[in-house]
């Protein structure tokens, strides 16, 4: 089994990365995932792109790998994206690395499924993602990137295709 999973859909790009990655996948993940973007990004409406990299560690995501990664998120033709961490320092470090309008970065305990409702609510419709930090919770940090223009929700038929 390879380290990661990439896949594209009708909204966009959904990709894993698992902590089964070594480090002679990381090179082939990110190739994926460049491919994965080349494919949507010709599309009418932006694609979305949902990275869960909640198994990934801060020896799996190097500098030069986080530097790849927020090109890829912060490039042209690319609509919303959404990145689920553990890691709050990792978090930070692709923050400042990738700081664009339409990304949202969301810190997660690993089984919140409000945040990763959260995400898909920013990539499918343009829900602001909100934290939704309790007392002795790891989970609900989401970092601070600057307002995204407003657009038009798409229709909530979009959320149930998706599903």
């Amino acid at each position: 089994m390879k380290g990661f999973s990439v896949s594209v859909n009708d909204w966009g790009v959904h990709a894993i990365l698992y902590k089964s990655l070594t480090e002679g996948d990381r090179p082939a993940w990110i190739a994926a995932l460049r491919d994965a973007a080349d494919r949507v990004c010709g599309r009418p409406r932006p694609a979305g792109l949902f990275l869960d990299l909640r198994d990934a560690s801060d020896a799996a995501l190097s500098p030069a790998h986080l530097e790849g990664l927020a090109k890829l998120l912060t490039r042209g033709g690319m609509g919303r994206s959404a990145v689920l961490l553990t890691d709050p320092a990792l978090a930070r470090r692709l923050a400042v690395a990738g700081k664009a309008a339409d990304l949202r970065i969301l810190v997660s305990d690993g089984r919140d499924r409000i945040l990763i409702t959260a995400a898909y609510g920013w990539i499918l419709n343009g829900t602001e993602p909100r934290g939704g930090r309790e007392a002795g919770r790891a989970s609900g940090d989401i970092l601070p990137f600057p307002k995204a223009p407003h657009r038009q929700p798409a229709s909530t038929d979009t959320l149930r295709q998706a599903s």
